[in-house]
């Protein structure tokens, strides 16, 4: 079982030599997905961070009664969206 744990232990000159030994492919590789992951992630928070300040905006707004409260009731026959045939 401890066999196991010492082939996952990296030394940092280990390291070193697995950069040098990779191709300027793989390592543009890398870099590249690097990249797209940071957009996507910051798309998301961007998203996310609109979507809260909208929400809290209409909040703050139907608080001060500038807004209608819609209740919400998920089982009433109006808000299905089940057509009747």
């Amino acid at each position: 079982m401890l066999s196991c744990f010492k082939k996952l232990q990296i030394k940092p000159r280990e390291i070193g030599a697995n950069i040098e030994k990779e191709s300027q492919c793989h390592k543009i590789k890398v870099v590249g997905w690097s990249t797209f992951m940071l957009f996507v992630a910051g798309s998301y928070m961007s998203y996310f961070s609109g979507l809260t300040e909208r929400a809290n905006q209409m909040q703050n707004k139907a608080l001060a009664g500038q807004l209608p409260w819609n209740e919400y009731e998920p089982f009433s026959s109006d808000m299905l969206m089940i057509k009747k045939i």
